[in-house]
């Protein structure tokens, strides 16, 4: 059975109850990590595009992201 799926290094936890979906973290990723759902009204993450730079954690105005090594 061939390996369809390589778990990404880094894990990016949004906490839910914090985010107020200002987008930042959208707006200054590089990589294209964060992106908003306008159907289900939330912020997705593309793990397997993280770099561990920690901006969006940095720029996060309510802090509700982290980045954890996978």
């Amino acid at each position: 059975m061939a390996i369809n799926y390589i778990y990404p290094d880094f894990e990016v936890i949004r906490n839910e109850a914090r985010c107020i979906k200002c987008r930042v973290c959208e707006r200054q990723c590089a990589n294209g990590v964060h992106c908003y759902d306008k159907e289900r009204d939330m912020m997705l993450c593309d793990e397997s595009k993280c770099v561990n730079c920690q901006r969006c954690v940095s720029l996060c105005p309510v802090r509700a992201l982290k980045i954890v090594k996978s």
